[in-house]
């Protein structure tokens, strides 16, 4: 699924550079560049993971506010993303773990909150 939907988004844009990595340990494959300080623009994993990387970066607040991205278009359709979500599932401490208003986690599928 993951390499359609760089395939899609290259077409749109195509001098973005897209290097996917998927793995079953994903905090040990990122968190060394993370710490020589070679972040991830990107990056889905769920809370509550043995590791706690994301809970790591909430409680560093290491997290972007990504509140923009839901006023963007969903790709191809006429709505934008907020139009997608439920009202109100992104007023929780899951999606807004500072309590300041803004979006730092998007949910996925309605699922536990992950990083995005």
């Amino acid at each position: 699924m993951w390499t359609k939907v760089i395939d899609a988004y290259k077409d749109a844009n195509p001098n973005v550079n897209v290097e996917l990595m998927v793995d079953k340990n994903l905090e040990d494959a990122i968190s060394p560049n993370m710490k020589a300080g070679n972040h991830p623009d990107v990056v889905l994993l769920a809370t509550g993971r043995k590791l706690a990387l994301t809970e790591t970066l909430i409680k560093d607040k290491a997290l972007e506010d990504v509140t923009s991205v839901l006023d963007m278009n969903v790709y191809g359709e006429d709505v934008k993303v907020k139009e997608k979500l439920v009202p109100g599932f992104t007023d929780t401490l899951a999606t807004n773990p500072y309590n300041d208003g803004k979006t730092y986690m998007a949910p996925m599928f309605y699922s536990p909150t992950g990083l995005f």
